[in-house]
């Protein structure tokens, strides 16, 4: 980071009555640069809970953030063709944003289609990130997939 420091000098007639001392960064916190995409295994007539490192850690290539900022939230940018994801017992609908602390809290969860009793592969989902510190998402969706067997 770029800082600029600038110090002000207060003046009586005869002596300096103090330095105030100012911090300025040059540079804006920017969005995450990357965060990547997930598959998960389940189980057919089940639930997955989702956790902060499922869009962080888990994911391929990692979440990455300029500034070491953590998740603030995901949006939804597109739904599962199977089975249904919801935030606390309620349907998502598209461009939801879910905070990490939803998330968190094991609130976002993807339950998979009772009807298909044979499992099935690539139903997925895409999202963006937040970081806490721009607020800002990051413009490419990156996936979830579920493979139910």
């Amino acid at each position: 980071m770029f800082f600029k420091i600038l110090k002000y000098f207060c003046f009586t007639t005869k002596r300096i009555m103090g330095v105030i001392t100012l911090n300025a960064s040059s540079r804006a916190n920017r969005r995450p640069s990357q965060s990547g995409w997930i598959s998960l295994n389940m189980s057919y007539n089940s639930t997955h809970v989702f956790t902060v490192q499922n869009f962080t850690t888990d994911t391929t290539p990692q979440y990455v953030d300029p500034e070491g900022d953590p998740l603030n939230a995901i949006k939804i940018k597109s739904l599962p063709e199977k089975g249904s994801l919801n935030l606390n017992a309620i349907s998502v609908n598209l461009d939801d944003e879910i905070s990490s602390t939803d998330i968190s809290n094991g609130l976002l969860q993807y339950v998979s289609d009772a009807s298909e009793n044979e499992g099935y592969d690539d139903s997925s989902m895409t999202f963006t990130v937040s970081d806490t510190g721009s607020l800002s998402f990051t413009t490419l969706p990156y996936q979830v997939v579920f493979d139910v067997e």
